[in-house]
């Protein structure tokens, strides 16, 4: 009998294996990078057979979607040159449409920021929000992916090559919960303006990257959520395709490897060796490999 660590993402495996796994275990433990709940069948199958468990969640490893992400740019080693003209201002990435999202691009709409910029909008049939200025359709952008992988990012690479800044609405206007979407920028050496909980940019500065204050006022990164929406598409709307000095970008990419190679989860605490044996199952799991390993020499 054996603990086991199981990520939230493999509730469904976990259920084709016949929860073998969970029955093989005396203290369970799930990871759930983004703070969702259990599946309802998972939590059902833990209490009726009495199997002890816990979550950890988000706070405990703020920089899981680094690891994630540094791990995929180490299997696929994308790259893109700079395209020197007909550059646009940004690109703005969006699946989920988040009331947050719908929000923010229904003002940038409204600003006329969209049509001459990159911008993804990708289900607008559950977008639950009353627009004023968008017209909620669908909008996909030319990505080019390097794997059919599970579990491996796709990269916008004709958008980054044409375009100056990443904007980035995270998941979640309430609570700190940085993804993908704010550090691919940062692997791409891209300047970038993230919209996420309060504090989410104070979050960034404090693990070391350089948030480019010098041309951004950060009001938004706290107080009422109407005014912190205001406050950021007008943020966006200062921004220029000028390009954005490399020692600054070449130091936020630095840093991100950096936090990786030196196990940080976040600005006071430090990556558990169990924490890391989930992200070695996460990779199994997901049927990619785990390149991290090769940062710590083992």
């Amino acid at each position: 009998m054996t603990t086991k660590i199981i990520g939230f993402h493999q509730a469904e495996k976990t259920k084709e294996n016949n929860y073998e796994i969970l029955r093989n275990a005396t203290d369970l433990e799930f990871f759930c990078p983004d703070d969702q709940e259990l599946d309802e069948d998972i939590v059902r199958f833990l209490e009726t057979n009495k199997i002890a468990y816990t979550c950890i969640g988000n706070k405990d490893w703020k920089t899981f979607f680094l690891f994630v992400s540094v791990n995929n740019f180490l299997i696929q080693k994308p790259y893109y040159k700079k395209s020197e003209k007909d550059i646009k201002t940004f690109t703005l990435l969006v699946n989920a449409p988040h009331l947050n999202r719908c929000a923010i691009i229904d003002k940038l709409a409204e600003n006329d920021l969209l049509k001459d910029n990159f911008y993804s909008w990708l289900q607008p049939e559950k977008a639950n929000f009353k627009f004023k200025f968008f017209d909620n359709k669908k909008k996909v952008l030319d990505i080019e992916s390097y794997s059919a992988l599970n579990y491996i990012q796709n990269y916008p690479l004709k958008c980054y090559k044409s375009s100056n800044w990443s904007v980035v609405l995270e998941c979640y206007h309430s609570d700190v919960y940085l993804t993908e979407k704010t550090f691919l920028p940062i692997l791409f050496k891209r300047p970038f303006i993230v919209f996420g909980g309060p504090n989410t940019n104070k979050l960034l500065k404090d693990l070391g990257f350089d948030i480019f204050e010098d041309l951004i006022d950060y009001s938004f990164d706290k107080g009422a959520i109407d005014k912190r929406i205001d406050q950021f598409v007008n943020e966006v709307c200062t921004l220029t395709n000028t390009d954005y000095p490399k020692d600054k970008l070449e130091h936020n990419f630095k840093v991100a490897i950096n936090i990786v190679k030196n196990k940080i989860a976040s600005p006071d605490s430090e990556v558990s060796d169990k924490l890391l044996n989930y992200f070695d199952l996460f990779c199994k799991i997901n049927q990619v490999p785990n390149k991290i390993k090769d940062l710590y020499g083992s």
